[in-house]
């Protein structure tokens, strides 16, 4: 099963959403939530900024009142379930490649957030579940933003619910450099013929 839940919160309104579903699933299957916030690393300007002291501590003082916030939410409405929270700076994809290093079970994160793009981007992603729903309406982008020129996806199982909802699982094949470059050279070969 599952050791715990990750849903990242950047403020956004797909990342409310996840954040309210990972809460309910934490609930149901009674397993600890970690909420993850990632505080972009600013470039240049944050050189500066680390020049001018109080700058750098108010940017911090806001970065945990945002996880405090929602860290208060999930343990109002878990009550008795743990709820564990990291405000990375700059890449998140080295703390989660610590917690996936953990003994234990699965974790599961939920929702399509900003992070997603360091998780692929660092092959920290296992398996992807998707569930279609039979509705039309706008929405965010599965992968809308990041490159994801180096993965394949393997379709390894799918489920369709009584409410029309259909599960998809695929396990992502990742390429290396050189194996992007055969795939592109072979890719323009067939089209030629």
């Amino acid at each position: 099963m599952l050791s715990r839940i990750l849903v990242a919160v950047d403020g956004s309104e797909n990342s409310e959403r996840a954040f309210n579903t990972a809460i309910e699933m934490a609930k149901k299957l009674e397993v600890p939530l970690l909420i993850v916030n990632v505080l972009e690393d600013f470039g240049d300007a944050a050189k500066v900024w680390k020049k001018h002291d109080s700058v750098v501590k108010e940017i911090e003082k806001e970065h945990d009142a945002f996880l405090k916030k929602y860290k208060q939410i999930a343990e109002k409405k878990l009550h008795s379930a743990a709820v564990e929270t990291i405000g990375a700076e700059g890449d998140a994809a080295e703390q989660i490649r610590a917690l996936k290093q953990q003994p234990g079970k699965a974790i599961l994160k939920y929702g399509v957030t900003s992070l997603d793009q360091a998780l692929i981007a660092n092959q920290l992603i296992d398996e992807f579940r998707f569930w279609i729903y039979p509705v039309v309406a706008e929405g965010t982008q599965l992968f809308d933003g990041i490159d994801t020129s180096h993965m394949q996806l393997e379709l390894i199982s799918t489920r369709q619910y009584a409410s029309g909802v259909v599960q998809v699982n695929y396990r992502p094949r990742w390429l290396s450099s050189e194996r992007l470059s055969l795939d592109s050279a072979s890719r323009v070969r067939t089209r030629r013929t």
